[in-house]
């Protein structure tokens, strides 16, 4: 971690300030395994979580796209909150909730798309079907390149069939062009398609101003967020914790400068995009 930004976090915790800490389970706590079943936690870290959740400047927040039974089953840590299927399932304080999904409606439509993704990866080498409750995966990692690519096309349309689309997404990977600023309290991801390009929208942080490196690019996400869609829709995210910012070094003006510079920069996007003209826009800023 920089040495800056380390500092400002214990200068924050010195002042009896907290912090509220977000941790990824597979590739971040524990390496990638070929399989869920095989990624398990050791003791030392178990012991670690156990402190982070004992800890009272701490709010250790575990998010994982696996089902909260898995997560529970694997560490079972008192005052660790943890969210599973991508934070449709959360146990906090001891009480678990399930938000905006009926389970009623969602296993039938999970059973019927797991039959046919059965089916079309049965006697295939390097397929996983991964059945979450309330989510499936199909993963491809150890398959053969060119074969990954046909079954994970097949898959995709098979499931468009069955899935009603104002309740059911297939994620897949898109491209991210992520620009960050030294001086100014906001960073920005364009979205596109990773197969054809074609532009989804951008996502706008309000953020403190990068710790710009060699080595990496590090800052600290300030809660609200701006999401702006290609046909120009706009929708703010967190908005009742903006408040946060004050207080945390950044003035009025500059927080009203964020929002300003984000939505003018995702309408000249917007307006390059139909001229179709390319722009390679600065990662590190001035």
């Amino acid at each position: 971690m920089d040495s800056n930004i380390l500092a400002r976090i214990l200068r924050h915790l010195h002042a009896s300030g907290g912090l509220v800490l977000f941790l990824d389970y597979d590739g971040t706590l524990v390496p990638i395994a070929r399989t869920p079943t095989e990624a398990q936690p050791d003791d030392a870290l178990l012991a670690l979580l156990a402190d982070l959740a004992r800890a009272p400047a701490f709010d250790t927040i575990l998010l994982s796209g696996r089902p909260l039974a898995s997560l529970q089953g694997m560490l079972p840590v008192p005052g660790l909150t943890l969210a599973g299927t991508y934070g449709v399932e959360i146990q906090r304080d001891g009480k678990v909730m399930t938000r905006g999904v009926d389970a009623f409606q969602i296993r039938p439509i999970v059973e019927q798309v797991k039959s046919e993704w059965g089916r079309l990866t049965d006697g295939r080498d390097g397929f996983l079907l991964e059945d979450k409750g309330l989510a499936i995966a199909l993963h491809a990692r150890w398959a053969e390149p060119a074969e990954a690519g046909l079954v994970l096309e097949t898959a995709r349309a098979a499931a468009m069939l069955v899935l009603p689309a104002d309740n059911f997404r297939i994620l897949r990977g898109d491209r991210f062009l992520e620009t960050y600023y030294a001086k100014y309290w906001y960073n920005i991801y364009e979205i596109r398609d990773k197969e054809d390009g074609n532009l989804k929208g951008w996502y706008c942080n309000v953020a403190y101003p990068a710790e710009i490196s060699e080595e990496l690019i590090a800052f600290s996400d300030l809660a609200l967020d701006l999401v702006v869609y290609p046909d120009g829709r706009q929708v703010v995210l967190d908005e009742e914790e903006f408040q946060a910012l004050k207080g945390l070094g950044a003035t009025d003006a500059e927080i009203v400068e964020a929002l300003g510079v984000m939505e003018l920069f995702a309408g000249f996007n917007k307006f390059l995009d139909s001229l179709h003209v390319d722009i390679d826009f600065p990662r590190r800023g001035a």
